[in-house]
């Protein structure tokens, strides 16, 4: 004999709100059946409630009674609008996340038979109602006796209020109310792998006793426990459907335990819960996140669009004091009815601003993320996920840099099992270099110049004379014998001098005077001495040095090197004022303009960039490299030891075939001559 909701001898009050706008309410009848149980025949309801045609007109008259068959439930297919495409660039990476295999299912559900009435939402209406069954061969046989029918009442009462959105608190309030529930879904674990702690995937209820951060689950009730009744606009019946659940439960500083065979934990003080019917896994996980937020800090919550699936995207950061810091992406769906793409965002405050390879668990090639929002400044994962469940780990590995020398450009390089990086750069030792440029042979005076609004004539003798220009027999010149050729340390005595004569100028700089000239004023050839006096005509923001004296003819400044008294006469070299004084102008003579080929180049420092990483398991060795990147190997040398060992040996890394364009390059570092230990290093260097 099946079970029927709602039973005979029992009164139902159907709540009518009287600020209601639906003229209609229906009424949901069940009769579910164990699972060798026969249910040929027809299963009918006897009953006096009126009866409506399509356009909502009682077609039955006043306490007229009337059979009505229940016809078996069969769960709705969800509906499907196809591939769902992000709003975004199609032509960016995506990474491909399948199905799970093996995800749990629903517990099974017994065999129902359903009924669903439309009648008035008329307020006092009472109707009354029994079962029967009529038989294959016609027989009819009435499940209730005399006397016990059922009743239904439409009162005029407000309905009760019923809290909106998830509960969410400490773990041992609601296990009481919960415990009973099929419950299945996923638990997040932290388990060793490579020497690195990692999320690991779990289904539940397992087999044997896990240790869990996280658990994810889901419940659909009992088809009969859903509401009887519920108000509508239309006089056609909608097919009724079964609430579904998720439950969250969310440990604090210290993993959970969960007995084999038991979806979930038992009761303690450290474990937080967020529960929602009707509406999705994302609400119950942010309700447990809030309730245990001063506890919990390793999980954190992303931003997910594009879609509008319940799809939750976590963030969680597995670090230990001498291990480096990996972040991870849990996605979790319990079930897509079609295929979606969405995009993920990345909080530039949550993972350093380098490239990064997406690694997933279900897919074989490795994805490239290196685009900036150019408004945000975040970066975004793009995602397709397969119909089904989706329960899925993406590690997101960072690149490191290594730097050329020079216009060298960089190479990106990424360790994703490494527990330790440790990168560096250093100096390349190289030959000293050693300026040229011609020996000067004579030195000439300068004198003063004349200076015109319209042209320059340049009356001065050359400041800098070869003896391929040397000067009349009658000019004043001395002459500079040649030097020795200078040794290889001499330009460390040279800086070392010419830095405390820059600090001795720089002291006696505020005691220097630099006469004003007034606009107009000429100064008149004087015979019988040495020196002569040009007339100039200057403009109101023209000084000119002052140059009357034979002592004041030459350069002080420290930034000349015609004149530095430790400089080497190689060093030497014909150039003007590095730091000329504002307004004013310094006479040069007939100088020639500089050869650059001829200027002390300045000295640069080569670099050689290496990263070292360790590893606490035996080779081979996994480093990816970005998109297109065969042919930087070239500029890398790999070499590899066991930690304990002394000896570097230099590896030739093995490429995996990449058709895929768009996806990071793998490579395979090997190692040789181990012991059988556990700890090796891989040494990359920039060559």
């Amino acid at each position: 004999m099946p079970a029927f909701h709602p039973p005979l001898a029992h009164t139902s009050h159907v709540p009518i709100p009287t600020t209601s706008s639906h003229p209609y309410v229906q009424l949901n009848f069940f009769a579910t059946f164990a699972d060798e149980e026969d249910t040929a025949g027809s299963w009918e309801l006897w009953t006096d409630l009126p009866k409506l045609d399509d356009q909502g007109n009682i077609i039955t008259q006043p306490g007229e009674w009337r059979a009505a068959q229940f016809q078996p439930y069969l769960s709705p297919t969800p509906h499907s609008n196809g591939h769902a495409h992000t709003n975004g660039d199609l032509t960016t990476p995506v990474v491909h996340v399948k199905a799970f295999e093996g995800y749990p299912s629903a517990p099974h559900n017994p065999k129902t038979f359903y009924l669903s009435i439309v009648v008035p939402a008329s307020i006092g209406q009472e109707s009354s109602y029994t079962y029967r069954h009529v038989t294959p061969s016609g027989e009819t046989h009435w499940l209730g006796g005399m006397g016990g029918n059922g009743f239904i009442k439409l009162d005029g009462r407000e309905t009760e209020a019923q809290s909106e959105g998830p509960r969410a608190g400490a773990w041992s309030d609601a296990i009481d109310r919960v415990d009973d529930i099929g419950w299945h879904g996923i638990a997040v674990e932290l388990q060793k792998s490579k020497g690195a702690i990692r999320p690991v995937i779990t289904t539940l209820p397992s087999s044997s006793q896990l240790s869990a951060q996280l658990a994810l689950l889901t419940a659909t009730q009992p088809l009969h426990s859903s509401t009887f009744s519920n108000p509508t606009a239309t006089p056609t019946p909608i097919l009724p459907s079964a609430a579904i659940q998720h439950l969250s439960i969310a440990g604090g500083s210290f993993p959970f335990d969960v007995s084999p065979f038991s979806p979930v934990p038992s009761a303690t003080d450290e474990l937080f819960y967020g529960l929602t019917t009707g509406s999705s896994s994302v609400e119950a996980l942010t309700a447990a996140f809030k309730a245990a937020k001063a506890k919990q800090e390793r999980f954190h919550l992303a931003e997910v669009s594009g879609s509008k699936e319940a799809i939750a995207a976590i963030f969680m950061s597995s670090h230990g004091q001498t291990q480096l810091e990996q972040d991870f992406l849990i996605i979790h769906a319990p079930s897509l009815a079609s295929p979606v793409d969405i995009n993920i965002t990345l909080p530039c405050d949550t993972i350093d601003s380098v490239p990064i390879a997406l690694l997933a668990n279900s897919s074989n090639s490795i994805a490239y993320l290196s685009q900036f929002d150019s408004k945000t400044g975040n970066r975004k994962i793009h995602l397709h996920l397969d119909q089904g469940s989706i329960a899925e780990v993406i590690q997101l590995a960072e690149f490191i840099e290594l730097r050329g020398s020079g216009g060298d450009d960089p190479v990106w390089i990424c360790a994703p099992d490494a527990i330790n990086v440790e990168f560096g750069e250093e100096e390349i030792s190289q030959p000293e270099f050693t300026a040229t440029s011609a020996p000067i042979s004579a030195y000439t005076e300068v004198t003063p110049v004349k200076i015109r609004d319209e042209e320059v004539e340049n009356t001065s003798k050359p400041l800098l004379v070869t003896e391929d220009h040397a000067p009349s027999s009658h000019d004043e010149r001395s002459s500079i014998p040649p030097p020795p050729q200078p040794s290889h340390g001499w330009w460390l005595f040279r800086f070392i001098g010419r830095f405390f004569v820059n600090i001795w100028e720089l002291l006696l700089w505020p005691f220097r005077s630099n006469p004003a000239i007034t606009e107009g004023s000429q100064q008149n050839d004087q015979g019988g001495t040495d020196q002569e006096d040009t007339a100039t005509d200057l403009p109101a923001n023209e000084r000119t040095p002052l140059l009357s004296s034979q002592n004041m003819s030459r350069e002080t400044s420290s930034s000349s090197t015609a004149f530095d008294p430790l400089a080497t006469p190689f060093s030497v070299t014909e150039l003007k004022p590095k730091y000329p004084t504002d307004g004013s102008v310094t006479p040069v003579g007939h100088q020639p303009s500089p050869n650059l080929n001829e200027l002390p180049t300045i000295n640069s420092v080569r670099i050689r960039s290496y990263a070292q990483m360790t590893f606490t398991h035996l080779p081979p060795f996994r480093f990816v490299l970005p998109p297109n990147s065969v042919d930087i190997t070239s500029r890398l040398r790999f070499t590899v030891k066991e930690k304990a060992a002394m000896q570097w040996e230099e590896v030739e890394p093995h490429f995996k075939v990449q058709e895929d364009l768009t996806k990071c390059q793998e490579l395979i570092v090997q190692g040789r001559n181990g012991t059988g230990g556990t700890d090796w290093e891989v040494q990359v260097d920039r060559i």
